[in-house]
């Protein structure tokens, strides 16, 4: 009876030590294939974290911008929605900052684009070139200031004008140090950036800190030849000319002031040109208390005269603002995208050597300006998506 009892007792710490032994495998085996699935490779799945945006538009080419959280090889591949040609263009291996140049595309065609990580599609949206000719619209914001809340109710207005692309006026946000605020200016205009293509002027709160200008370079610098190119540049937009200033972070560079007299002087001297707007974004004239507006900025009104320049266009009073300059040249200051409003002064002491003020309005807002053959119209519309104010200045190209 003892030895029967004995054996008994082994027998079960036998198919015990199976047990154990067979839970242990069980547990390794799952502890292993677990492992394989997080650390394998492409079994990650990589995110966008901000982007893509489009950015620096043309009637042939396009930048796209974008960052991922885990470096990888970006790329994007391009789908014509007519011929159905595939273009994949690879950018920096193993960054999270991706930028693509899309050269040799067709005026006014729509493209279907897809962000590549390591091969693997991220991302799809469509964009439209802009047109070699005729009519466009183009929609201006200034002082954003993200992460203020305005902005994110004035995005979707912005899309539903249905623009041809977007000017962001400056002071995009209020730390341009401080990587936390650019990534919820993207979040913001995420589903408004990924299919209209955008031009920027750098404000003084996006070069703020000891950073300077670094954020402001990744996010919104295009690539010409393999260099980065300044913060002033020229855009031809079907025979219109658009000239973007940097009188923030670069203003005291002799380089960028005699690029602009030598751009206004061939203008002058080439009667095909259509319209010429300047864009910066302290202007030459404000109404904010006393503010002086560019000081430097005003020393050129005589020869924009003498170019025939048609309009300037502003931000950095977050207000909006539009008269004439005392040699006629009209103006916009535009501000009100998201920044606290400023009080209005119809007086200012500086402004009056400057020029005079037609209309003005304090809320946020965005303007919309319709360009054709005749003439432009400009429209201020509020954060209801109402059209509080609209001017038209007859000028045939």
């Amino acid at each position: 009876m003892l030895f029967r009892i004995t054996v008994l007792i082994n027998k079960m710490l036998i198919d015990k030590g199976r047990l154990l032994r067979g839970l242990t495998a069980k547990v390794v085996s799952l502890s292993v294939a677990a492992f394989l699935v997080l650390f394998s490779a492409g079994a990650y799945s990589a995110e966008i974290v901000i982007g893509p945006v489009l950015e620096f538009p043309g009637t042939n080419e396009m930048s796209i911008f974008w960052e991922t959280d885990v470096p990888m090889k970006g790329g994007v591949i391009l789908l014509d929605g007519e011929s159905g040609e595939k273009i994949v263009e690879p950018s920096a291996k193993g960054s999270t900052y991706h930028r693509v140049k899309l050269t040799g595309l067709l005026p006014e065609t729509e493209y279907e684009y897809s962000i590549l990580g390591d091969g693997t599609s991220l991302y799809k949206e469509k964009f439209t070139t802009l047109p070699e000719k005729g009519d466009y619209r183009i929609v201006l914001i200034g002082d954003i200031h993200a992460p203020q809340k305005p902005f994110f109710d004035l995005a979707p207005l912005m899309d539903a004008q249905s623009p041809d692309f977007i000017i962001l006026l400056g002071d995009l946000v209020y730390e341009g140090d401080n990587k936390h605020e650019w990534v919820p200016l993207f979040q913001m205009g995420q589903k408004l950036f990924d299919h209209i293509p955008l031009f920027s002027i750098i404000g003084d709160h996006d070069c703020n800190g000891e950073t300077g200008t670094y954020f402001y370079d990744i996010f919104f610098t295009d690539l010409k030849e393999g260099l980065e190119s300044p913060k002033y540049f020229k855009a031809d937009i079907t025979g219109d000319l658009f000239i973007f200033l940097d009188v923030m972070s670069d203003k005291s560079n002799v380089r960028q002031w005699i690029w602009f007299v030598n751009t206004l002087i061939t203008v002058a001297r080439a009667p095909d040109v259509g319209r010429v707007f300047v864009l910066s974004h302290e202007g030459v004239i404000s109404f904010k208390g006393n503010r002086r507006g560019c000081s430097l900025f005003k020393r050129f009104l005589g020869i924009m005269d003498f170019a025939g320049v048609s309009a300037l266009f502003s931000g950095h009073d977050h207000h909006f603002v539009t008269g004439k300059t005392y040699n006629e040249i009209d103006f916009f200051v535009s501000g009100g995208g998201g920044g606290a409003l400023y009080d209005l002064n119809p007086d200012n002491f500086f402004a009056k050597f400057v020029g005079k003020m037609e209309k003005s309005y304090k809320g946020y807002h965005f303007l919309v300006m319709d360009v054709s053959d005749e003439g432009f119209i400009v429209r201020v519309v509020d954060d209801s998506g109402a059209v509080i104010y609209t001017k038209e200045v007859a000028e045939p190209r």
